[in-house]
């Protein structure tokens, strides 16, 4: 993976600060790599009264830098590359690269803005609250080759796990717009269940890891993903999985065997099997008495009751159960 430490804290402090990419000046003072950025608002009487962020250092303070300028800085760090969208395999053309700040895509890095990823990232924003999609810094669409089918993905494009890619398949989004919903849910599910304040321990070692190991840090004792495993998967079958890799085949098994999954992929790993019913949870599936305590499990969490709601205010409440189903 990629490092460019000082520009990626630059970017997740404009996010915090809640500075959008736009047609003003915004200015960023850039902390020094491996350092975290204290965040301070002040008020510029030179640019209309405008709000600017600034990153101070814990030395006291940088030299503003325009946002623009640190987003040209990662695309020329290789943070705007078609290769991290179609080198995955299963896709297919890249349309448009756009950085994300603050849950705002900036004018596109790569091809030109195209109105299919708009609206499917306007949706998920709709949904679930910025905070949410801080750590998704890059929204990249492509059109998916002929029998490839997914549909979006993400994928985290720095070390400390705090930058990620979301991909989404723009045709999909306009040709089966519900499918699409459910799987931006799932693809976010992987994103927040992997922030590395709260979730996951990036920096400890499978062999160390006291919970489970998911290829990219070790999940905390509190974490949802831990919580879901304790409660839904057999000790046994969670020493089976080599960090986080799928299992299809003991997912067909699992599914045969008329487990609790939404499907034969929801069965193949422990994170595809909260992804799967996280999605179906916030846009009220119907699962007619199936999974009933998996889909109560996200109702514990007030956050994740609020995403549920806010897809119900948006008409996106009860979509069709299109999932494989087990038994």
């Amino acid at each position: 993976m990629r490092t460019a430490g000082f520009l990626i804290a630059a970017i997740a402090a404009i996010a915090v600060v809640g500075c959008a990419s736009g047609d003003g000046v915004e200015s960023v003072g850039v902390a020094p790599s491996g350092t975290l950025p204290a965040v301070t608002n002040e008020s510029d009487d030179t640019a209309d009264d405008a709000t600017v962020a600034t990153v101070e250092s814990d030395a006291g303070g940088g030299e503003g830098v325009p946002v623009d300028d640190i987003l040209a800085e990662l695309e020329a760090n290789g943070f705007c590359d078609p290769a991290d969208v179609e080198g995955t395999g299963d896709v297919g053309t890249t349309t448009a690269m756009q950085f994300v700040v603050d849950a705002v895509p900036a004018p596109p890095c790569f091809g030109d803005r195209d109105d299919r990823l708009d609206r499917a990232w306007s949706e998920l924003a709709a949904v679930a609250p910025t905070e949410y999609l801080d750590d998704i810094s890059l929204l990249a669409g492509y059109e998916a080759c002929e029998g490839c089918d997914t549909l979006a993905f993400v994928s985290a494009l720095d070390e400390a796990g705090s930058f990620f890619l979301m991909a989404i398949d723009v045709t999909a989004a306009q040709d089966d717009p519900d499918e699409l919903s459910l799987t931006l849910l799932h693809e976010l599910s992987h994103v927040f269940t992997q922030d590395p304040t709260t979730q996951l321990e990036v920096e400890v070692a499978p062999d160390a890891c006291e919970t489970y190991h998911n290829g990219n840090g070790c999940l905390t004792d509190s974490s949802y993903l831990w919580t879901w495993m304790t409660r839904f998967w057999d000790p046994a079958v969670l020493d089976t999985f080599d960090e986080g890799e799928a299992d299809p085949d003991g997912g067909e098994e699992r599914c045969e065997l008329g487990g609790e999954y939404t499907g034969s992929y929801g069965a193949s790993s422990p994170e595809e099997d909260f992804a799967e019913v996280f999605a179906a949870y916030v846009f009220d599936v119907d699962f007619g008495g199936d999974l009933v305590d998996k889909l109560a499990f996200f109702g514990e969490f007030d956050e994740f009751r609020s995403i549920r709601e806010r897809a119900g205010e948006i008409g996106l409440a009860g979509l069709p159960n299109t999932f494989e189903r087990c038994g």
